[in-house]
């Protein structure tokens, strides 16, 4: 005869209560496919194992392996209650689960009597997101009363711990508040540091929220028995699981940028060791100079593989000498050690071609390289990382799945060989034939199926009363002036607002002027492409230049006199049609150059300007 855990059998009867009695009386409506998935997180919580959930869209899986958690860990004894981990991909979701679904759920609860108390829960976020009180004062004495915009700002950041929640902070002033990498123990207000009381109060909750990031980051700090980012925990709910292998990938590749060499090189300067800083300054000038041939003039962001070459070797050799010799330096911070001891192990991955690593070098738009290094053993990673612990897991996304194979996920996940694996898929609840614009019908393998296909672009192309094309190249043109507003530096904001500007101010005279000389070529080519484009429309029975062609051709016996269409009528009407568009699209084309080469030329004489300076 079976046995179940204690309490299993209730928590399975609560939640069946929950969502067809409570939460309906409460406005919710009951979906099966949501009570279907809180009773699998029930069953994995209470079995200790690892459960892949595929939900579709509107199934309320959030509420659902919110409540599963709650009541496992409701029914669990008291000196084995240990927080639940709960790690999303999106800001959004978690800022959605701590302010919206967990008070609401706690509410209910509440008032139905299942809980005792309110269900707490905190969101865990890196040191640089929250403000350090010391550099507030700081900085807040060095801005110009002038600045009232700036000021509003760190007056708010007075209040407000969590940077992410503060208006109109610029990244200048970010950079200058937020927590040190590395805490003085003498600091002045340690005592009354609001980030030193966030973490003591950060113990306390029964829920933690993160992102993938962060979850990882404790991982590695668990295998390296280094301090702890989050609390020992019981369970681990994984959100959006189907963006944990890009985190992982991104967490597991080590990188060294121009801009870091740089860092380092200040840091030891503030040091007071300006003779070593010029030294390893030169050494890495020498290193980056050795990837740089031929990447000057880049246009975009380019990759290529890493190739030890002997002129790479020598300035490696260099560079990893240097670096060893900076660890023997007195009086150096921890923290700056620490980096530099990094920069050395990542140099010497490519200096020794490190089989277990992918190496690579990212160039950006000016030709400044990245030394990449990616793990290619990010699955065995991640399973020594966080399955191997031996805690539940639930793993759910709307995308786990692939034509309800979970094989796939499993191998990018390191699941492929963990047994017991549970799986478990909820269909959307959502009829998307009839509420979405465009319904691909599931492949029958019939002759009918084309037709059905066909039917279905119709039904769209007739949604769009006829305006397909002019729909496609709106949104075109829309992405292509998003683009050149985001080429614009943010700086420019930040200059702005620090000269008094107010945000159209910044738009007219700041933003769009610069924006505008990146545009107008693309604009003109994306024109190009349309007048081009517009041909096709002709088959559609549209009437355009190469729809008029055609309707004389077909007339063309009337008025030639022979009663049949002659070869040269037909080379004659389409010569007339490709002498217009020729002469149109050579216009802009001769537009776009000219636009180019002008822009190119008021680049380099800006450059000779700021040299000269």
């Amino acid at each position: 005869m079976q046995t179940y855990p204690t309490g299993y059998a209730e928590s399975h009867h609560i939640a069946e209560q929950i969502f067809r009695e409570i939460l309906p009386r409460h406005g919710m409506a009951v979906r099966e496919e949501q009570i279907a998935l809180c009773h699998e997180v029930l069953d994995t919580l209470y079995n200790k194992e690892i459960s892949l959930c595929e939900a579709g869209v509107g199934t309320g899986k959030t509420l659902a392996y919110l409540v599963g958690c709650i009541l496992w860990q409701m029914n669990r004894p008291e000196r084995m209650k240990l927080p639940i981990v709960i790690s999303t991909s999106s800001v959004a979701l978690q800022d959605a689960i701590l302010t919206e679904y967990l008070p609401d759920l706690s509410a209910v609860l509440l008032d139905e009597g299942i809980i005792t108390a309110p269900i707490t829960a905190v969101v865990r976020k890196g040191k640089e997101r929250f403000v350090c009180d010391a550099r507030l004062a700081e900085r807040a004495s060095l801005v110009q009363p002038s600045r009232k915009r700036q000021i509003n700002s760190l007056n708010i950041a007075a209040h407000i711990l969590d940077m992410d929640h503060i208006p109109e902070l610029s990244r200048y002033d970010r950079c200058r508040i937020c927590v040190p990498q590395s805490c003085p123990r003498d600091c002045f207000m340690r005592l009354d540091c609001r980030y030193q009381q966030y973490l003591r109060d950060s113990m306390k909750p029964d829920i933690q929220i993160c992102n993938h990031n962060y979850l990882l980051a404790d991982a590695s700090h668990r295998l390296e028995d280094r301090p702890l980012l989050l609390r020992s925990y019981q369970a681990l709910v994984v959100d959006e699981a189907h963006k944990l292998p890009d985190a992982a990938r991104q967490m597991y590749t080590e990188t060294l940028s121009s801009r870091a060499m740089d860092e380092l090189c200040l840091l030891l300067q503030q040091a007071h060791y300006k003779d070593f800083a010029r030294q390893l300054r030169t050494a890495f000038l020498t290193l980056s100079f050795s990837c740089t041939q031929g990447f000057s003039k880049l246009r975009r962001k380019v990759s290529e593989p890493f190739v030890l070459t002997p002129f790479r070797r020598a300035a490696l050799i260099d560079c990893i000498a240097l670096l060893q010799n900076a660890g023997g330096l007195p009086d150096v911070p921890r923290y700056l050690l620490n980096r530099l001891g990094e920069a050395e192990s990542l140099l010497r991955l490519f200096l020794l071609e490190v089989p277990t690593r992918i190496l690579y070098i990212d160039y950006d738009a000016d030709g400044q390289p990245t030394f990449c290094a990616a793990s290619s053993r990010v699955p065995q990673l991640l399973r020594s990382a966080l399955w191997n612990t031996r805690e539940p897991a639930i793993l759910t996304s709307g995308t786990l799945a692939a034509a309800g194979d979970f094989s796939h996920t499993e191998q990018l996940l390191g699941l492929t060989t963990y047994r017991p694996l549970r799986h478990f898929r909820a269909d959307s609840p959502f009829n998307y034939k009839k509420k979405c614009l465009l319904y691909f019908p599931p492949r029958t393998k019939t002759r009918m199926d084309n037709r059905r296909m066909a039917e279905e672009i119709v039904r769209l192309v007739g949604a769009c009363h006829g305006h397909a094309l002019v729909l496609f190249t709106s949104s075109v043109i829309a992405e292509i002036v998003r683009g050149g507003l985001n080429a614009v530096a943010q700086g420019q904001f930040e200059a702005g607002h620090s000269q008094g500007f107010n945000t159209v101010q910044i738009m007219v005279y700041i933003v769009l002027p610069q924006a505008y000389r990146s545009v107008i070529p693309t604009l003109l080519g994306q024109c190009i492409t349309t007048i081009k484009d517009s041909s096709y429309l002709a088959n559609v029975a549209v009437i355009e230049l190469m729809s008029r062609v055609k309707k004389i051709l077909s007339a063309a016996n009337m008025y030639n006199g022979t009663g049949q269409i002659n070869v040269s009528d037909v080379f004659i009407l389409f010569g007339v049609a490709f002498v217009i568009y020729f002469i149109i699209n050579f216009i802009l084309s001769c537009t776009v150059r000219y636009l180019q080469k002008r822009s190119k030329r008021n680049k380099q004489v800006t450059v000779e300007l700021l040299t000269t300076e």
